[in-house]
């Protein structure tokens, strides 16, 4: 009897500890949650931060607002167009460089090292080093270089032509080293047996990385892909600290202008609706390449 009894009080309850064990987990999903579905909230109604105290219900005004203004679709088309051309770039970079890197050399786990410093530095702090070195006279590192070729000073961040080539260089430079990182240990992993069939065969060098490589690293271009294009569409920090969205709105992205619609002009209402239309575009896009990566994965 005194044994039963020492083993009932010995036995931990089981009952309750599942839920336990899952608490610290709802309530970050919780905390998640509800800014999430508050914003949403917010897209429908018209809070003014000059106004706080009478949020009222407008229903889609907000929404059919900002889709009938070319500020929208302005700021659309330039977040689209950095995003997929870091994007591009990268993944070109990327390959171009991982191969090189790929293959034994004096030095190579050296340069292997030294990839990782740029994706060390905060973006921010990155940012404002290439404000420096873009800057618009003599005193900037580029343009002093170029004055030995004969170029004049060029306004890399003040003009509205080159402002967003800047911004592309910039995130080229600070995340290359992630799709290098990536592809290297893609490239490391490969099989050897049909690369050694195609140096038997006699296979030219563009057939093999056209027919092989390609084809056997594509879940690593899905995963690049799938990082570094939300990234992008969402980015603030590189173009904050640069333009602030300028020249006349060359670089104000879905992001930028989010931000001033809340904080320069206090309307939080419009602002949700960008950051809300951000999301989607997000999840859709996270959504097909995930997809998409589960499928080469299981070929």
């Amino acid at each position: 009897m005194t044994n039963q009894l020492n083993n009932k009080f010995d036995r931990p309850p089981q009952r309750g500890l599942p839920y336990l064990l899952s608490l610290p987990a709802l309530l970050a999903l919780i905390g998640i949650l509800y800014p999430f579905i508050l914003g949403v909230y917010y897209t429908f109604t018209n809070y003014n931060l000059t106004t706080s105290d009478n949020i009222k219900w407008i229903g889609l005004k907000n929404y059919i607002e900002i889709f009938s203004e070319t500020e929208f679709w302005k700021a659309l088309g330039i977040t689209f167009i950095f995003a997929l051309s870091v994007v591009i770039i990268e993944l070109s970079l990327g390959l171009s460089v991982a191969i090189l890197l790929s293959h034994p050399f004096p030095g190579v786990q050296l340069l292997r090292a030294l990839l990782i410093i740029p994706m060390m530095i905060p973006p921010i702090v990155s940012a404002l080093m290439w404000k420096v070195i873009l800057l618009p006279t003599n005193q900037g590192v580029l343009n002093y270089f170029l004055s030995f070729l004969g170029i004049g000073p060029i306004a890399w961040l003040g003009d509205s032509g080159t402002a967003l080539i800047s911004l592309i260089i910039i995130d080229v430079w600070i995340y290359s080293p992630f799709a290098i990182l990536i592809f290297i240990a893609g490239l490391q992993s490969l099989p050897k047996e049909p690369y050694e069939a195609a140096r038997v065969d006699g296979a030219s060098g563009w057939f093999v990385f056209r027919k092989l490589t390609l084809p056997l690293l594509a879940p690593n271009i899905v995963l690049i892909t799938l990082f570094r294009l939300i990234d992008s569409l969402k980015v603030f920090d590189i173009i904050y600290a640069t333009t602030k969205g300028g020249p006349a709105s060359a670089t104000a992205t879905l992001h930028i202008v989010s931000y001033f619609e809340a904080f320069r002009w206090n309307n939080i209402g419009r602002s949700m609706v960008y950051l809300f239309i951000l999301w989607i575009l997000c999840f859709v896009f996270a959504k097909f390449l995930t997809k998409l990566w589960n499928r080469m994965l299981m070929r």
